[in-house]
């Protein structure tokens, strides 16, 4: 599996610009009133473009894509067939992290660090029973303590979310994906509020899709950040590139 990551502010992707977006990208950057978020939305689609284009061939231009029911975007041939090809994408602020692979489920997730002095409402909502001992405990560190732990588990929860293609209908509770630091591949547990989790393989599946199970990986970047990687389990290297602006084509 490989990771793609990038700072979308760097001024050095000025130079690619709007390159390689199809009219309805053109169509909705015209319509974003805000500066940065237009400079961002061009570079972020066309940055995505380039890099699939690198492995499908082809211009990045004639890519085409499709939402699936739950907004989670796939990329079709010139014939309208789903390609041999899995890719998710997240972006926190400039901060940009894409994952490709060739084997399905797949979600990704990344979050810049920042205050969030809600995360205890939050995780009533959205955190397995576990999870909100977890930032009870950091909570009584101190709010900073709070506020990693939080983006640490939201992100490894919003990954394996996507990964499953729900979203958040699924019930975000209903999914134990802990809190870990540094790059793991495993949930620890052997059955935590209805996701259940094999303890020799750290293998974990839900019961409203039994037959995607998956592995979540906390994965570390080039820049302070939260991000996580839920992928299946039958992969067990993970390669990180820096995309420096400069070299952008």
């Amino acid at each position: 599996m490989h990771l793609w990551c990038a700072d979308l502010d760097d001024v050095a992707w000025a130079r690619l610009g709007e390159t390689h977006l199809d009219e309805a990208e053109r169509t909705r950057l015209a319509g974003m009133v805000d500066v940065r978020a237009r400079e961002r939305f061009g570079r972020s689609r066309s940055l995505l473009r380039q890099i699939l284009a690198r492995y499908l061939g082809g211009a990045p231009a004639a890519l085409r894509f499709e939402l699936l029911a739950h907004g989670k975007p796939r990329v079709l041939t010139a014939a309208d067939a789903e390609v041999p090809l899995q890719f998710n994408l997240s972006h926190s602020r400039s901060g940009w992290l894409l994952a490709v692979t060739a084997v399905d489920p797949l979600g990704v997730d990344l979050e810049l660090p920042r205050e969030v002095p809600n995360a205890a409402r939050l995780a009533e909502r959205v955190f397995s029973a576990a999870e909100r001992a977890a930032l009870a405990e950091a909570l009584a560190v101190s709010p900073a303590q709070r506020d990693a732990v939080f983006l640490e588990c939201w992100t490894r929860k919003e990954a394996a979310l996507k990964a499953l293609g729900d979203g958040f209908t699924l019930g975000a509770a209903s999914l134990h994906v802990g809190v870990r630091s540094g790059i793991d591949a495993e949930v620890n547990g052997a059955e935590v509020d209805g996701a259940e989790v094999d303890e020799a393989s750290g293998v974990l599946s839900h019961p409203r899709h039994p037959s995607r199970p998956f592995r979540i990986s906390s994965i570390e970047l080039p820049w302070p950040a939260h991000a996580a990687c839920a992928h299946a389990p039958q992969i067990t290297q993970v390669d990180c590139y820096w995309l420096n602006g400069a070299a952008a084509a």
